[in-house]
């Protein structure tokens, strides 16, 4: 009796703590330019440091082809991540990089962040405006990339 309780007890605690080890985040992107071609690239990032310029310090990442004007992503987040901030870059030119204009300074590239932010005279948003809870980021989160330069 007791070898089956301990067994009994042991299911309930990997299926208790499997299920609280991960969250599920759905990005949902919209207003791609598919006669551009290309990838998009969502990145998740945890914590402001290299936000949203610096890719490797992105928790997480994904790519797929410009192949639809809207695109799903999914991601499992670590549980113990209680805010987030998503960035999406439409690589035209699949080189990882935000390739610029002319100007060296407006983007020809796609871009689109979480939280409703935008590109700006200032630059680009800061982690702080970009961040989103965990309360909203387990709703779907709906992103739209726009493009600066034509």
């Amino acid at each position: 009796m007791k070898f089956f309780l301990t067994m009994l007890w042991g299911i309930f605690f990997m299926a208790s703590t499997n299920s609280a080890v991960a969250e599920k985040l759905q990005v949902a992107v919209t207003g791609i330019d598919v006669t551009k071609g290309g990838n998009i690239a969502v990145y998740i990032f945890t914590h402001p440091k290299g936000f949203p310029k610096v890719h490797k310090e992105a928790l997480l990442k994904q790519v797929k082809k410009a192949s639809a004007p809207n695109l799903q992503f999914q991601f499992t987040i670590p549980k113990e991540s209680n805010a987030l901030a998503i960035k999406l870059h439409h690589d035209i030119n699949g080189d990882g990089l935000v390739t610029k204009n002319w100007t060296g300074i407006i983007p020809k590239d796609g871009l689109g962040f979480s939280n409703k932010q935008r590109l700006s005279f200032a630059g680009v948003p800061s982690f702080a405006h970009s961040k989103i809870s965990k309360s909203q980021f387990m709703k779907t989160q709906k992103v739209v990339i726009r493009y600066y330069s034509r």
